[in-house]
């Protein structure tokens, strides 16, 4: 990770269910070599398997660590992830969210509840202490999932419903 540009994440996949599979190439000048490493992430961002192409990890495997090609794999995905974070602003991180709004209509209270997870967007509604109807909606990517999840929040505020799970 020293050496700028040593390092290149060459795919990212994600696989459902599974996780993120990333691929990349590290390139060492002094050994004039390319390694191949590979990492399969799961969506809590732990390491479920690797593979390199480098000797060391060839004759040791996972036994003694992993291989400084893996390392800087990883470091690279974890500035790369933290780059975008920064880039997109506080809410492109939020994967998972569910917030409960309500507000008084003559004697009885409405409340809605919107829930985003990951893809997925689920809205409960109806009057309090009645049974609830609700609507399950998926999308392609968690982008356009949460896109809809915080047009749903703001339609809500600006129609006078009040966030009940904040403060």
């Amino acid at each position: 990770m020293a050496r700028r540009g040593a390092v290149e994440i060459v795919s990212e996949d994600r696989i459902g269910g599974t996780g993120l599979e990333l691929t990349g190439r590290v390139t060492v000048a002094e050994d004039r070599r390319e390694y191949r490493p590979q990492l399969l992430l799961t969506d809590e961002g732990q390491v479920a398997k690797a593979e390199c192409t480098c000797t060391f990890f060839r004759k040791q495997g996972l036994k003694a660590g992993p291989c400084p090609h893996l390392v800087a794999l990883r470091l690279a995905y974890a500035e790369q992830e933290a780059r975008r974070a920064r880039e997109a602003g506080p809410r492109a991180g939020v994967t998972v969210e569910t917030r409960t709004y309500s507000r008084r209509r003559g004697d009885a209270a409405e409340v809605v509840q919107v829930t985003l997870d990951r893809n997925r967007l689920k809205l409960r509604w109806g009057r309090a202490g009645q049974p609830m109807r609700l609507q399950a909606l998926r999308f392609n990517t968690a982008e356009e999932a949460r896109a809809a999840y915080f047009a749903r929040v703001a339609r809500l505020e600006a129609r006078g419903f009040l966030d009940a799970t904040a403060g």
